[in-house]
């Protein structure tokens, strides 16, 4: 226990429950069937017991701390093999991209004989990248009003090949490569101290650029292999930080078939305690389809999986197909979150929507969020972190619900059951796994983990023995 909570919260008498309201997110309402719904499949009004581990009686007097450390429901992130495998695996690295082309006469410059797919365009304070999603901003002055040329190289994992084009007098060409990978140009690439920000969606990365003087004539633009090892430039502090964030961002984890029979994640999951779910694409479907599938029982009966992607389906819409579950009584876990907003807060805003309708929706029995670590997630999954291991706008809003909104923690002092009341009553508790600790005049009497499970009421506590026995 610690020190604020021995000086502060131990004078306080009464019950006071610090989980925040769960009808209220962000000041917006969840609307009227969410507030309804997520106390009702969610939680429970929950009353607590102390009873003596030696004799059995219940006992009076004695302060009550609960921590929830799991939900009923699956609340996780998915994990990647590769962090647990020192096979070095493939990932996307940065490569030149947008050569920016800027005459040193008088004279008009002209960039003429470009290669198929290349386009010529001016340079403004805020545009497209070109390459992909992305927005480019932050150019440096000095380049503002200038020619650039640009080649889309496609998939970021595919090799970029070298190409040329030709000017008609001598010029400067700033090359843009993003800082990741640790790609190297040539030595005659110099690098300036200049970087140009740029977005995809929440995450923001940077492109530094190079500069390289060319004679009139040909120029050339090096290109790249595609990939990097990835995992090979992972050291172990950085591998250690992944499962670090993996046990604070996910109270399970989603993995893959690979992953299952790989003994490393394996034998992780098996000594940190974390629950895993496998991705078995054989149970996966789709929202159209819900209505539609032949739901099994018993030991056959296995959870199906499903994707939801804003960008198809707008969430009444997902609520609707859900309700087709309920009514079998079945349920569904989604394995996969895309949105359809670009805009890093706008994202933020539309995730939260989501989350509060899927929560509170009987027919989900899990969620699970994304990657952990942008750098490892594939071009659709949301990520909690970014390249700098800075939270993203949608990770503080999935961390603020599992770790806030849809978690319950209490404190409150056991009262006398002499006049027929509960020894102690919370109005609402989420279903969960939950720490308790038990104080008696400010020594820790008993402390463990208690269930608080669907359709209960009551919490039974044990401590060890006290003279304050109920009469």
């Amino acid at each position: 226990m610690s020190k604020r909570l021995n000086t502060a919260v131990l004078a306080i008498a009464i019950l006071m429950v610090i989980f925040s309201p769960l009808g209220l997110m962000y000041g917006q309402t969840l609307g009227p069937r969410a507030e309804q719904e997520m106390p009702a499949h969610r939680g429970a009004e929950m009353h607590i017991r102390v009873i003596d581990e030696q004799t059995g009686d219940e006992v009076d007097g004695v302060q009550v701390f609960l921590n929830q450390t799991a939900h009923d429901m699956l609340l996780g992130v998915r994990i990647d093999r590769r962090v647990w495998d020192d096979t070095p695996a493939k990932g996307p690295f940065g490569g030149p991209h947008l050569a920016v082309v800027k005459g040193v006469t008088n004279q008009r410059l002209e960039i003429t004989d470009l290669p198929e797919g290349a386009v010529v365009v001016q340079m403004v304070p805020e545009m497209s990248r070109f390459v992909g999603e992305g927005m480019l901003t932050g150019v440096p002055s000095k380049l503002i009003g200038e020619q650039a040329v640009v080649l889309p190289r496609g998939d970021a994992m595919l090799p970029g090949q070298v190409y040329t084009f030709q000017v008609n007098q001598p010029v400067e060409v700033y090359l843009f490569v993003q800082e990741i990978g640790g790609f190297k140009l040539e030595n005659s690439w110099k690098p300036t101290v200049k970087r140009a920000t740029w977005t995809k969606g929440e995450q923001h990365f940077r492109d530094r650029m190079y500069r390289k003087s060319f004679e009139t004539g040909q120029v050339e633009i090096p290109g790249h292999v595609g990939t990097m090892d990835v995992v090979a430039k992972l050291d172990v502090a950085t591998r250690q930080s992944y499962r670090d964030a993996v046990m604070k961002y996910g109270q399970c984890v989603l993995i893959s078939v690979e992953s299952a029979q790989h003994d490393g994640v394996m034998n992780w999951l098996h000594e940190s305690g974390v629950a895993f779910v496998i991705d078995d694409p054989t149970q996966h479907v789709r929202l159209t389809d819900l209505k539609d599938l032949q739901w099994g029982g018993g030991e056959e009966y296995r959870e199906k999986l499903l994707a939801i992607d804003l960008s198809k389906h707008k969430i009444g819409q997902i609520i609707t197909e859900l309700d087709q579950v309920a009514e079998v009584d079945q349920q569904v876990v989604i394995r996969q979150i895309i949105l359809s907003e670009k805009n890093g807060s706008d994202r933020a805003q539309q995730l939260q929507a989501l989350l509060a309708a899927l929560y509170g929706h009987r027919a989900v029995n899990g969620i699970f969020f994304g990657e952990i670590w942008s750098v490892l997630a594939n071009r659709d999954q949301l990520a909690v972190l970014d390249l700098s291991w800075t939270e993203t706008d949608s990770g503080k809003v999935w961390f603020d619900h599992i770790g806030d909104r849809w978690s319950g923690s209490a404190m409150l002092e056991v009262k006398s059951r002499r006049d027929g009341e509960p020894t102690g009553s919370l109005s609402w508790m989420p279903y969960g796994r939950y720490q308790y600790e038990c104080l008696q005049d400010g020594v820790i009497v008993g402390k463990g983990t208690q269930l608080f499970q669907v359709d209960e009421t009551e919490m039974v506590l044990k401590i060890e023995h006290s003279a304050d026995v109920v009469e």
